[in-house]
């Protein structure tokens, strides 16, 4: 036992996040090699969408949410993305506020 912090990172959290390192680099299809990957274990079909930034990170965005949805990594991912404000103002305007004021 360690009186340390340890931080465990999954797999399915460094496949997405070279996704969206292809992704950002303009290597659209090694970055859907990557999202099918997630999407292949958990039996969905392969991405079918265009390769665009804007559709690529759709799907990103989705897969990221689902995989982690109990893990508390949406609120670093939107601030990573800087969508966090407008998510949050969009979703609850009191919380926003709240936000906003700190």
């Amino acid at each position: 036992m360690s009186c340390l912090n340890e931080r465990a990172i999954r797999y399915a959290d460094v496949i997405l996040l070279l996704a969206e390192v292809y992704m950002n680099q303009g290597n659209y299809s090694k970055a859907v090699d990557y999202l099918n990957q997630i999407r292949r274990r958990a039996n969905l079909k392969d991405y079918s969408g265009a390769l665009t930034k804007d559709d690529i990170f759709k799907d990103l965005e989705h897969q990221r949410a689902i995989e982690f949805f109990v893990e508390g990594e949406r609120f670093y991912d939107l601030r990573r993305w800087g969508l966090l404000e407008e998510r949050l103002r969009a979703q609850d305007p009191i919380r926003y506020q709240n936000f906003a004021s700190e």
